[in-house]
């Protein structure tokens, strides 16, 4: 399967000059943990929710009062992950896990086409079994297919 397939498109973006009051009632307001940062049409870099939340003792998460004023720019995450839309989802996933990120830009030749989080590579679990979901298709996940995603 590849990223083309479950990648969420159009994808919602900001400038490096927006500030964080914009990305987090963007966030908010569409339901997003990653936000991809683009100047003059260039992919440049990404904030999160965790990029403009700090935890706080009891384990809550709470916001700087004057974060909200500070450009994204300062906060984003660059240089960033990014496949093409051709990628195997088994790629994104080791991209995911070896960088630490919870998403990938999906690009080609430098245009944003969309993103995959890893709540998109687990919507294809079926939280019974444990089996790859998508399609009409049901797939054991075996060493077999692990091989051959890595491939």
């Amino acid at each position: 399967m590849e990223l083309r397939e479950i990648m969420t498109s159009p994808v919602v973006t900001l400038s490096p000059a927006a500030k964080v009051a914009e990305a987090r009632w963007l966030m908010r307001e569409h339901n997003m943990q990653h936000l991809p940062v683009v100047d003059s049409g260039e992919l440049v870099g990404i904030i999160s929710d965790r990029d403009i939340h700090v935890p706080r003792l009891l384990g809550q998460w709470n916001a700087f009062p004057w974060i909200e004023g500070v450009s994204v720019k300062w906060l984003m995450s660059s240089p960033l992950s990014a496949l093409p839309p051709t990628a195997r989802i088994a790629e994104a996933a080791k991209t995911m896990r070896d960088d630490k990120v919870g998403c990938v830009a999906v690009v080609q030749q430098g245009e944003l086409l969309g993103i995959v989080t890893i709540t998109d590579l687990l919507n294809l679990l079926d939280p019974a079994s444990g089996a790859l979901v998508y399609g009409s298709q049901v797939h054991r996940v075996s060493e077999e297919i692990r091989t051959r995603d890595a491939q």
